[in-house]
C-alpha cells in the first residue's frame, strides 16, 4: 500500500510517504510559500522511495481546521495527485493529527488541542488515545478561549498555538490535572498516515472530488500561506 500524506493547514508544511516498509518524510515550518514548496517536497519523498505518482494507493490530507488559504492548498494538491493516480483521498482532522503527534512527542493519553483561529477565537478539539486510537470527545469547534468546553476527568495535555497566545484565558479553574506544553507543536503528515491506515485498510477513502475541507467557521479571514 503506497500512501502519501500531506498537510499545509498551519505554519508547518509536511509530506510523508509509507510503502508498508519505511516511512519517508519532509517537514518545514514557514510563514508563507506553502504552495511553492509542497509539490517539490512530494517529489522528493517519492523519489526517495522510487515510486511514481501513478503508483499511489491513496492520498491523505489535512482537511483542517487551520489557515483558510493553507487548507485550500492542501486539499487542491491532494485532489490533483489523486485524480492523476486514479486513487481515493482520505481527509484527516488537523486537530486529531496534532493529538497523535503530541502523544508521540510528550506522552500522555488525553489531549486538549487548541489552534489560534484569529479574530479572538480558537479551533478546539479534545481527544482520547487511551485505546491506541485517536477518538474525538464531543465535537471540533471554533469558539472564544473563554467558551471552550470543560475537560473531563483524568490527566490532560494542552497543545497548540492558542495555548501560547491565550495562556491564561484558556485555562479554567475546573481543569484539574492539565499540563500545557507551551512550545510550538504542529500537525505532521506522518501522524496523518497513522490515522489513515486503519481506515483505508477497512475500505475507507472517497473519490478525489469528494475530499472536502473543514473550516469550522463560515466567514474566514484569508491569510497568505
Amino acid at each position: 500500500m503506497n500512501l502519501l500524506a500531506l498537510d499545509t493547514c498551519t505554519e508547518a508544511c509536511s509530506v510523508a510517504f509509507d510503502d508498508g516498509i519505511e516511512t519517508r518524510r519532509r517537514f518545514l515550518v514557514t510563514q508563507r510559500g506553502h504552495a511553492d514548496r509542497l509539490l517539490s517536497m512530494v517529489e522528493a519523498v517519492l523519489a526517495d522511495a522510487q515510486v511514481r505518482p501513478s503508483e499511489l494507493t491513496a492520498v491523505v490530507f489535512g482537511r483542517g481546521p487551520g489557515s483558510f488559504t493553507g487548507v485550500r492548498i492542501g486539499v487542491a494538491t491532494a485532489q490533483g495527485l489523486a485524480m492523476a493516480a486514479s486513487c481515493p483521498v482520505l481527509p484527516v482532522s488537523t486537530l486529531a493529527a496534532m493529538a497523535l503527534g503530541a502523544r508521540r512527542r510528550f506522552g500522555g493519553t488525553q489531549f486538549a488541542v487548541a489552534l489560534d483561529a484569529r479574530m479572538g477565537e480558537v479551533y478546539w478539539g479534545q481527544f482520547d488515545t487511551v485505546t491506541g486510537q485517536t477518538r474525538l470527545q464531543g465535537e471540533e469547534r471554533v469558539c472564544s478561549p473563554q467558551a471552550r468546553p470543560a475537560l473531563g476527568p483524568g490527566a490532560w495535555v494542552g497543545v497548540g498555538s492558542a495555548w501560547i497566545r491565550y495562556p491564561d484565558t484558556l485555562r479554567r479553574v475546573d481543569d484539574g490535572a492539565l499540563t500545557v506544553r507551551a512550545e510550538p507543536h504542529f500537525p505532521d503528515a506522518r501522524d496523518m498516515l497513522a490515522l489513515a491506515r486503519p481506515i483505508l485498510a477497512s475500505g475507507g477513502g472517497v473519490p478525489a472530488a469528494a475530499g472536502h475541507p473543514t473550516y469550522l467557521r463560515d466567514q474566514v479571514a484569508v491569510k497568505q500561506v
